[in-house]
C-alpha cells in the first residue's frame, strides 16, 4: 500500500458548479471534477465539510472518474431539510440528484461523517449504487471509545428529545461559523505532514469556509440525525463495502472498521499505519482503483 500525501493534487476549484431542485423545491448544489463521462462517483463529505474538495484531481483525472460531490442539506450552498433530517430522507434527496443528472448508478465514497450515509444508500437504495468505500467512517452513533463524557450525554437527551435540545447542539456547532480554520489549525497541530500535499493548504480553507457559508444548520442536522439513531443495521447493506482506516486516527477509531468487517455482509478492511483521519488525501488512487 503506497502511502504518501505529497504526492496528492487536492483541488477546491471544481470543472462544473451548479444545482439541481429537488421534489420539495430546495437546491442541491453539486460539484464536479473529471470527465463529464468518466465513470460516475458520489463523495459525500465530512461532518462538518462541504462540496468542495477532490482529494487528488489529478488521479480522479487519470481513472476516468466522473467525481460529483454534494453539499448535504443545509450546507454550503444547498438549502436546509425542512423537518427532522436522517439518513432516509438525506437518502431520498441523493437519489432525486442523481435522477436529475440522469445517473442510473453511482460507486459511492463517504469520507468520516459521510460515511454512515454512503451505508444507508446500500441499505435503503442499494439498487443505485455499485460499491461504497467508507473512509474513517463510523459503523454506529456517537460510542464512550470515541468521545468526551459531554458529547455522550448531549447524544443521549437528543435521543429522546431531538426538538427540545436543537439549540443546545447549535450552541455546540456554532465554533464552524465563529472559527472556520479551527480545524485546519488543529490539522496543523496533529498532523501537519497533511498540508504537505500541494494545494492542500488553500483547498482545507476552501472547503471548511464554504460548510457554514449560508448557516451551521446543516452541522447541527448531522449532530441531531447521528444521534437518533440510524434508521438501518450494517447487515442491511448489500452492497459491496471497502472500509478504510487509519491506525493513527483520533477521530473515528478503527473498531469502526472491524464493526464494518463484522456485520456487512460483503466488507474488506484497509488499513494505513500512517494515516490519522486524512486517509483519502493519502491513498485516492486506490480507493478509487478498488470502486472502478
Amino acid at each position: 500500500m503506497a502511502h504518501s500525501y505529497q504526492a496528492a493534487r487536492p483541488s477546491h476549484s471544481p470543472s462544473r458548479d451548479a444545482s439541481v431542485v429537488v421534489s420539495n423545491g430546495r437546491r442541491v448544489q453539486i460539484a464536479e471534477w473529471g470527465p463529464s463521462d468518466g465513470l460516475p462517483l458520489l463523495f459525500l463529505h465530512c461532518t462538518p465539510g462541504s462540496r468542495l474538495l477532490c482529494p487528488d484531481v489529478a488521479a480522479t483525472e487519470a481513472a476516468g472518474i466522473r467525481h460529483l460531490s454534494i453539499d448535504r442539506p443545509g450546507y454550503g450552498r444547498s438549502e436546509p431539510f425542512p423537518g427532522l433530517l436522517t439518513n432516509t430522507t438525506v437518502t431520498v434527496d441523493i437519489i432525486q440528484v442523481l435522477d436529475q443528472l440522469n445517473l442510473e448508478r453511482v460507486a459511492v465514497v463517504g469520507w468520516s461523517g459521510g460515511g454512515r450515509y454512503a451505508l444507508a444508500l446500500g441499505a435503503l437504495a442499494p439498487d443505485r449504487v455499485t460499491t461504497i468505500a467508507v473512509v474513517c467512517g463510523a459503523a454506529e452513533p456517537a460510542t464512550e471509545l470515541d468521545d468526551p463524557p459531554e458529547v455522550i450525554a448531549l447524544a443521549r437527551q437528543v435521543a429522546g428529545d431531538p426538538v427540545g435540545y436543537r439549540d443546545a447542539v447549535r450552541d455546540r456547532c456554532r465554533w464552524l461559523a465563529d472559527d472556520p480554520h479551527l480545524l485546519l489549525r488543529l490539522t496543523e497541530r496533529f498532523a501537519p505532514e497533511v498540508l504537505a500535499a500541494s494545494g492542500m493548504r488553500e483547498a482545507f480553507v476552501a472547503w471548511m469556509d464554504e460548510a457554514a457559508v449560508r448557516s451551521i444548520e446543516g452541522y447541527v442536522d448531522d449532530w441531531i440525525s447521528d444521534a437518533v439513531g440510524w434508521g438501518f443495521t450494517l447487515d442491511q447493506v448489500v452492497v459491496p463495502v471497502h472500509s478504510w482506516y487509519g491506525e493513527l486516527d483520533r477521530i473515528v477509531g478503527r473498531h469502526h472498521a472491524q464493526l464494518h468487517a463484522e456485520f456487512i455482509p460483503v466488507c474488506e478492511l484497509h488499513g494505513c499505519p500512517q494515516c490519522g483521519h486524512f486517509v483519502p488525501i493519502a491513498h485516492w488512487p486506490e480507493i478509487l482503483d478498488q470502486l472502478g
